[in-house]
């Protein structure tokens, strides 16, 4: 087996971990894909996640920045860093991410939800909408898009 494949197979290990609510073996797995590929985007946001599903927050960040520093303006690493953000109440800097990505892939639509989810606690429904209406624009009929619209809408109702 080559170690393509070994980093392939552990990446979905962790991946599944992550999923089984595994997430200190779930970091395990990913250490051992990054020693194999110290590029591997895919083990870098797994590990990412899992350190979010923790609330381990400053490893987390500190995951990103390594990340980043060897992988500059990957998408996956950016929406990874623009969820933790969401997970810190940082809701601003979640909106300055999302509006980097969207630069970068004006059809993310990760970066679309961030931005709404994150609008919406600031609660600035107006913009939130437009972002909406952009995203409709260029995602027609996305689901995850049109779920936050309604649960824009309910909240604005509460």
């Amino acid at each position: 087996m080559s170690i393509n494949e070994d980093v392939i197979k552990l990446v979905a290990e962790g991946n599944n971990n992550v999923e089984s609510k595994k997430f200190e073996k779930s970091l395990e797995v990913f250490d051992g894909a990054l020693q194999l590929d110290p590029l591997n985007e895919g083990a870098f946001s797994g590990k990412i996640r899992a350190l979010r599903e923790l609330h381990r927050y400053s490893d987390a960040e500190k995951v990103v920045h390594e990340a980043l520093s060897r992988l500059p303006n990957n998408v996956n690493i950016l929406d990874e860093l623009g969820s933790l953000c969401l997970d810190k109440h940082q809701f601003d800097k979640t909106i300055k991410i999302a509006d980097q990505i969207l630069e970068i892939d004006p059809l993310n639509e990760g970066a679309f939800k961030g931005k709404i989810i994150a609008l919406g606690e600031l609660r600035r429904y107006s913009d939130a909408e437009k972002v909406i209406h952009d995203a409709l624009e260029k995602l027609p009929k996305n689901v995850e898009i049109l779920y936050q619209w309604s649960y824009l809408y309910y909240n604005q109702k509460q």
